[in-house]
């Protein structure tokens, strides 16, 4: 698990900043989300890293609307869930620079304690920024980046090394 509280396994939503952005965005209107979307990836990169929960919520939501993209469903459920109306495509390349950014970060890689739990939260990086990327004519990744091989090997992490803001 990650150094950080609230956090329960690395999937898109599996800690509490990610379950508080998907809430947050069940409470908004459905036309209202793009704009909150757009925002979120619209930061500069240091911010997205900041802030890589939400960044990757974001990501995950619109990746919902990607062909093979799936439904995630957090262990809790918002009281009055109410779909995204389907998004522009140009948010797709943004949530796919966002995740290359998180995946491509080795102090966030640095802080899971349980290097297998690392492992599978780099591969569901991979993972929904493959569906954001696939079928599109448009190059989602730039020269240089690492997102799909395999990640370096690194020691995990003993102590809280980047305790987040509440």
């Amino acid at each position: 698990m990650r150094d950080t509280m609230g956090c329960w396994g690395p999937g898109p939503f599996d800690n509490d900043l990610a379950g508080d952005f998907q809430l947050f965005l069940s409470e908004m209107e459905p036309t209202e989300r793009e704009v909150r979307l757009r925002l979120m990836l619209s930061r500069p990169a240091d911010h997205i890293i900041q802030d890589w929960e939400e960044s990757v919520a974001a990501a995950a939501v619109i990746a919902e609307q990607c062909p093979g993209g799936e439904r995630f469903t957090p262990s809790w459920q918002p009281p009055q869930y109410r779909p995204t109306p389907p998004l522009p495509l140009d948010l797709r390349p943004r949530a796919a620079a966002a995740l290359v950014l998180v995946y491509n970060s080795e102090a966030l890689a640095r802080g899971w304690l349980n290097l297998r739990d690392r492992d599978r939260w780099r591969t569901n990086l991979a993972q929904l920024h493959e569906t954001l990327t696939e079928q599109s004519d448009v190059p989602q990744q730039r020269p240089g980046t690492r997102l799909g091989v395999s990640p370096r090997p690194t020691s995990p992490a003993t102590s809280v090394t980047n305790p987040r803001r509440r």
